[in-house]
């Protein structure tokens, strides 16, 4: 084995120990992560941005680790703002790979929900339309 790869499977031991070390109360609970989702989906559905959220995962979903770990390195900064546990809460979601497919799942949802009063035909109180323009009530 090379020296590379030696010191690239070491590193990827001491990671995967480290992760598997954590305190149970680090990681967030699946009622976080489903408000958390919730409210994130909830947010953009309401202000119609689901198409640039949705084509935003999906291109930067290769990427989402980076972003987990760009928020600890933030967190001195973003906890004054947004609360130490809400972005340790972030950071370790992002770390997880359905995360992304999750939160987009759950935005089309409310998207479909929010589109299918306006699909759905309104009740008409109004008379029918006449069917040629020569046919009136």
């Amino acid at each position: 084995m090379n020296p590379f790869a030696q010191v690239w499977s070491a590193a990827r031991d001491g990671w995967t120990r480290l992760r598997a070390e954590e305190p149970e109360d680090a990681r967030p609970s699946e009622a976080e992560t489903v408000a958390l989702i919730e409210e994130v989906a909830t947010w953009v559905v309401k202000r119609r941005l689901e198409t640039p959220a949705l084509l935003f995962l999906e291109a930067h979903k290769p990427f989402s680790f980076l972003a987990g770990q760009a928020l600890v390195v933030g967190t001195p900064f973003l906890a004054p703002l947004f609360g130490t546990r809400r972005t340790e809460i972030t950071a370790r979601l992002l770390d997880t790979p359905d995360f992304a497919d999750r939160l987009a799942d759950r935005i089309e949802r409310l998207a479909d929900e929010a589109l299918a009063p306006r699909r759905s035909p309104a009740p008409s109180d109004a008379p029918p339309m006449p069917s040629s323009p020569g046919d009136s009530p």
